[in-house]
């Protein structure tokens, strides 16, 4: 009897560690569940507010893209090309799930992407804006000085060095409307650089009273993106500020001091390659526009 007496404390004793620890795994397990579930509700709130701001940078971009509208035909296509590209974005990322965060990684790429394309065009038009605005300063200024001079013709023998550069100059044309873009082998207008067949420039030679009338040679020469100038032969030469600069192609004009519309072409012996080109046009030994332009 003294026996069982004994053992029974000690059962009980063992039954008590036993539900103890069975207690304390029981909390611990439970604690590590809630950490487990704390930790999948921020990844996925982080997730959620990855996949807003992202939307949020992609509609703030459209709005940008659509303030940068001018009245460049060429650009203004560049522009629409990248926001119809945004808006597929925004259409794609709405289902895009929250836990995907690999297509939310990728989302954010292209929205960098898209800012730094945007920063690009912002140079090229305040560049185009000042350009043209110093050029309609210069030619008005030319004109105003040429009317005033013209009504002296009895002083024309005392005209100063001064007063014929000024003459000079105004006599140089200027350019307005210039585009340029890629067309397809049926002369429609195109983007993307493996449907472009051949690439079109045109401009208007501005009125020009003093300008030199009659024939003369127009020059262009188009930098591919990586600067190169795309030509026919190394041999197509004209001279420039001293020096013999090779050309894409060449128009001979007969000027008659009105305005006149101009439009010239490039058939590239390659395919074209994606990326931002630069069109410089030149005639009399001087460089008289430049127009940029995009394809994909």
């Amino acid at each position: 009897k003294m026996t069982s007496i004994t053992k029974k404390p000690k059962i009980w004793m063992v039954l008590f560690v036993v539900t103890f620890a069975a207690l304390i795994w029981a909390l611990y397990d439970r604690h590590l569940q809630v950490q487990k579930l704390d930790q999948v509700r921020t990844e996925f709130e982080l997730a959620s507010s990855e996949k807003t701001a992202v939307t949020e940078d992609l509609n703030d971009l459209l709005v940008s893209y659509e303030s940068l509208k001018t009245n460049n035909d060429s650009i203004n296509s560049q522009l629409t090309a990248e926001q119809d590209r945004i808006a597929k974005l925004l259409k794609e990322i709405k289902n895009v799930k929250y836990s995907n965060a690999v297509k939310l990684k990728q989302y954010k790429k292209e929205v960098a992407t898209l800012r730094t394309i945007m920063k690009g065009y912002i140079v090229q038009i305040d560049s185009l804006n000042t350009l043209n605005q110093e050029l309609i300063a210069e030619v008005g200024e030319a004109k105003k000085d040429y009317r005033s001079e013209r009504n002296k013709n009895e002083e024309l023998t005392t005209l100063t060095d001064s007063l014929t550069g000024t003459v000079e100059e105004a006599s140089v044309l200027s350019l307005k409307n210039t585009i340029a873009y890629g067309i397809n082998s049926r002369g429609k207008e195109v983007v993307k650089s493996k449907k472009t067949e051949k690439l079109k420039v045109c401009f208007s030679l501005s009125e020009n009273t003093i300008a030199p009338k009659g024939n003369r040679v127009v020059y262009i020469r188009i930098a591919k993106p990586n600067g190169e100038i795309l030509r026919f032969a190394d041999t197509d030469l004209f001279p420039y500020s001293g020096k013999d600069l090779v050309y894409s192609a060449k128009k001979e004009v007969n000027y008659t001091g009105k305005e006149q519309d101009v439009c010239m072409y490039f058939a590239p012996h390659d395919a074209m390659s994606a990326g931002n080109y630069v069109v410089d046009v030149f005639s009399l030994g001087e460089k008289i526009g430049q127009v940029s332009f995009r394809l994909k």
